[in-house]
């Protein structure tokens, strides 16, 4: 397992390899000369160090491609037969709303696919190239769904209408997330109907 390190010149000691907690709060800070370090094994299983990194970020990401690397090799894989193989099972966020789309023309009037077109396609502009897979949706991303569509000047009730067709989509995928309807949803007033 790949870790990352930062070298430090210690008083009387010399050049010191110190191991950075995985998960640690902040990012540790190095001073002028020191560099971060990634202790990983090689294909013989002997561990062996990256070159120095200025940034813990860059030691890191190395550490982190270094994993998918042993993990590909472990299987006897490259690291893009790998990938797809641990990405086989997710549903991608493109795939997920085509077959919403197909569904809802079996089942729903053309002016209301229409809207859910429309509604998915805002949606999808509002991720931007951020999320891939349906399973990476959570109750930030529907925030987010929602202030897009406020910057862009929707008002209420139709920040609301979208929002409640991405929720379907998620139900329909069988996923939930802490997005609540009450809380997090655009609140408006019903306009009273004809007397």
């Amino acid at each position: 397992m790949a870790r990352v390190y930062i070298r430090r010149k210690e008083l009387g000691k010399g050049w010191r390899y110190k191991a950075i907690p995985k998960g640690a709060g902040r990012r540790p800070a190095s001073e002028p000369g020191e560099k971060f370090h990634v202790r990983y094994p090689d294909a013989l299983g002997k561990f062996v160090w990256s070159r120095g990194y200025d940034t813990f970020e860059e030691a890191q990401k190395e550490a982190a491609g270094l994993e998918l690397n042993a993990k590909a090799v472990d299987l006897g894989l490259t690291v893009e037969e790998f990938k797809d193989r641990a990405n086989s099972k997710r549903t991608t966020i493109k795939s997920a709303i085509e077959n919403f789309l197909s569904d809802a023309h079996k089942t729903k009037k053309k002016k209301t696919v229409v809207g859910y077109e429309h509604n998915l396609a805002q949606f999808q502009e509002s991720l931007g190239k951020k999320l891939c897979f349906m399973d990476e949706v959570t109750k930030e991303t529907l925030s987010d769904f929602r202030d897009f569509l406020a910057e862009k000047g929707y008002e209420a009730r139709t920040q609301h209408n979208r929002l409640m067709t991405v929720l379907s989509l998620l139900k329909k995928n069988k996923l939930k997330t802490d997005f609540s309807l009450t809380a997090d949803l655009p609140e408006f007033e019903e306009e009273p109907g004809p007397v």
